[in-house]
C-alpha cells in the first residue's frame, strides 16, 4: 500500500468510509499513525556547559587542531570537552585574554524555562492557599446552592467577630 499515490490513498480511504456506513465489516482500513509524545512531555537531563570570558566584546580563537573557538558577547559556552580543556590550558599557561567563569546548567541558559517554572510554582502556591481558605466552608462552595439558614447562620457568625 504504500506505493500508492496520495490521490488512490484518498480514494481508498474514502472507499472505507463508505463502507463502513453502509454496514460492511470487512472494508480495508489502514492503520492510524503512531501517537506522536510532544518534546515538552518527555523530561530533558540537564546538561552541565562551562562558561569562559574574553576581555573583547567578540573574538575567535583555534585550537591547535583548527578547532574555532567563538566569543560573542564576551562569553564562550560549551560542553565540549576538547574546547574546554585547550581554553583551561590556556589559562594554566598564563594567557590573560581569557577567564574560567564556572559552570551553568542546561535550564539557567533558557530564561523562558526559569520564567515558566516560576509562574508554575506561584500559581501552585496560589491554589494551595485557596484550598486552606475554602477548606472550612465545606460543601456550600463546592455545590454552588446556598440555604438561607447557612447565610444567616455565616452573616450572624463574621458579625460577631
Amino acid at each position: 500500500m504504500s506505493d500508492q499515490t496520495p490521490a488512490q490513498k484518498a480514494l481508498a480511504t474514502q472507499a472505507a468510509a463508505k463502507a463502513l456506513m453502509a454496514g460492511a465489516s470487512s472494508a480495508p482500513v489502514e492503520q492510524a499513525a503512531p501517537v506522536v509524545v510532544p518534546t515538552s512531555a518527555v523530561p530533558v537531563p540537564t546538561k552541565l556547559y562551562h562558561k569562559f570570558r574574553l576581555v573583547r566584546p567578540t573574538g575567535k580563537m583555534l585550537t591547535d587542531k583548527g578547532l574555532a573557538i567563538i566569543f560573542i558577547n564576551y562569553l564562550c559556552i560549551t560542553d565540549n570537552p576538547q574546547i574546554i580543556s585547550y581554553l583551561n590550558n590556556e589559562i594554566e599557561a598564563g594567557l590573560g585574554l581569557v577567564t574560567a567563569e564556572g559552570t551553568v546548567t542546561s535550564e539557567s541558559l533558557n530564561p523562558m524555562e526559569d520564567m515558566k517554572k516560576r509562574h508554575i510554582a506561584e500559581y501552585l502556591k496560589e491554589q494551595e492557599a485557596l484550598k486552606e481558605t475554602t477548606a472550612g466552608a465545606g460543601n456550600i462552595l463546592n455545590t454552588g446552592v446556598l440555604s438561607t439558614s447557612q447565610a444567616i447562620g455565616d452573616a450572624s457568625n463574621s458579625s460577631n467577630s
